[in-house]
């Protein structure tokens, strides 16, 4: 086994890019082209729609508003969860962090306040449902879409809001708490999870 065998468990963009599919599909949020579009920086969302971008796509859409975005997502492996790998190495296997969700639009209170109150009124289907044992269950909110990662909490924690009527915005900030794993169906062939 070498590094390409895990290079897809170890790519957590895509728990980003889940996310906004998920605001998407659920309130029908607009979705940039790829950094490989040769239009991508002068696209702008359809007419009325909320572009929602992930963090590494918010760098180069800064002007548009309204917008929410992907501000920061950091996270820390669990201890004592691994698993080991044909050479014996041993490899995390479940994260916690945070995934910070921003909310700008131009200083418009009643406009601010409804996309905040639609993105909190989304976060809880992007949750995996909870069966009665309280494992998340493996093809519903955010799982149905990852393959190599299974989210198992995905909560808002707290909100901030700063009215900057001098820059021309409202900001608001959404923390969210998030738990992830590999399932075992994921690791590549002879590993063994604990």
């Amino acid at each position: 086994m070498n590094f390409s065998d895990f290079q897809a468990i170890y790519d957590f963009t895509v728990i980003e890019t889940a996310v906004q599919s998920m605001f998407a599909t659920i309130a029908g949020y607009s979705v940039p082209p790829n950094d490989g579009d040769q239009d991508a920086e002068n696209w702008l969302p359809p007419e009325g729609a909320t572009p929602f971008y992930t963090a590494f796509q918010a760098l180069t859409f800064q002007k548009c508003r309204p917008r929410v975005y992907i501000a920061a997502f950091d996270f820390q492996p669990v201890r004592q969860a691994y698993a080991i790998d044909a050479n014996s190495n041993l490899r995390e296997k479940a994260w916690v962090g945070n995934m910070r969700l921003g909310i700008i639009t131009n200083p418009n209170y009643t406009l601010h306040t409804q996309l905040r109150a639609q993105v909190l009124a989304i976060i809880p289907q992007v949750q995996p449902g909870i069966a009665m044992d309280n494992s998340a269950f493996a093809g519903t909110g955010i799982n149905a879409i990852l393959a190599s990662h299974q989210v198992s909490e995905f909560y808002a924690d707290n909100l901030s809001t700063t009215i900057t009527p001098e820059e021309g915005t409202y900001r608001s900030t959404i923390n969210i708490k998030l738990a992830f794993s590999v399932p075992p169906s994921a690791w590549p062939a002879g590993m063994q999870t604990y």
